[in-house]
């Protein structure tokens, strides 16, 4: 789970809570129902970004980086598992 059970925005652990999925841009005026347009919210923040306290730019943000992030965890997995491979030389690996 990309938040990791915690509001994206203040990072409240919402273990017991009833988090809210919102649409950074509102599927009204065209917002896709996709991961990078979705965000997980405590019900303070749900509350805040209907009421406009929360700009939709600062949530866009918030997800832009960690798809950045992920994108750089992914890219350096796949770099040390090719690594990994150019170090057995010659050795015969069976995949399963």
């Amino acid at each position: 789970m990309r938040c990791d059970q915690r509001c994206e925005h203040c990072m409240l652990n919402l273990h017991g809570e009833s988090p809210r999925v919102h649409h950074i841009k509102p599927s009204e005026d065209g917002g896709a129902h996709t991961l990078s347009n979705l965000i997980v919210l405590c019900p303070n923040c749900s509350w805040k970004v209907k009421n406009g306290d929360i700009d939709r730019a600062a949530l866009k943000q918030i997800i832009d980086e960690k798809e950045l992030e992920n994108a750089r965890i992914n890219n350096l997995a796949a770099r040390e598992i090719d690594e990994w491979f150019i170090g057995l030389d010659n050795t015969v690996i069976y995949l399963v």
